[in-house]
């Protein structure tokens, strides 16, 4: 059995509304950031890997009319938000000590992938880490779904797929794959026993 692993929501706390209340922005400083970052294509080009930081903070601060200290401030942050949650690893640990193959797949930018490569150690317990940044496509996008079961030679059939979001679960179902949609570490351990996965 394969299990396939988001990062953001799943094994990684991140809620960029709790990251701008944080940085104690004015609420209208808030509602910009919101409109022209977070919920912007740019974002997704970034997780794309096919558009820099430098670009997104220039275009950001011309439509948004906020300042590009502003907006750095947000994207240094960012790691600070990042938090891991200690209950997916010990999940991870113990699934990889029974010999599940385990693998991520995550959109995520270049900056803060490269971010948790380095500053977390529990990357080998995975047998491949797929960033949306590195093969410049994001989830839900069906493309990114095939090409990690071929990279690695897997079976959509045999393969379960953990997420937090409903449209990147529902593109892994359209393909064969048993997605999860995550609410919590305990729900997850429970749908994984009722998959025969202990």
């Amino acid at each position: 059995m394969n299990i396939i692993f988001d990062l953001g929501g799943v094994v990684f706390n991140w809620d960029p509304n709790n990251l701008i209340k944080r940085l104690n922005f004015e609420k209208e400083e808030e509602k910009l950031l919101k409109q022209f970052l977070f919920n912007s294509e740019d974002w997704i080009k970034l997780d794309q890997g096919i558009i820099y930081r430098d670009e997104v903070v220039k275009k950001c601060s011309i439509m948004s009319g906020l300042s590009a200290t502003t907006i750095n401030r947000v994207f240094d942050a960012v790691p600070t938000e990042l938090t891991v949650k200690k209950e997916m690893v010990q999940l991870i640990q113990e699934l990889k000590s029974k010999n599940y193959s385990l693998y991520v797949l995550s959109n995520m930018h270049k900056e803060f992938a490269e971010y948790l490569i380095k500053n977390y150690s529990f990357w080998d317990n995975f047998t491949q880490i797929t960033f949306s940044c590195d093969v410049k496509m994001v989830k839900p996008n069906i493309d990114i779904y095939k090409s990690l079961l071929e990279v690695n030679k897997i079976n959509a059939s045999d393969s379960i797929f953990i997420d937090d979001t409903v449209v990147n679960i529902e593109a892994a179902n359209s393909l064969g794959l048993d997605g999860i949609l995550f609410s919590s570490v305990d729900q997850i351990r429970d749908e994984l026993k009722i998959r025969g996965v202990k």
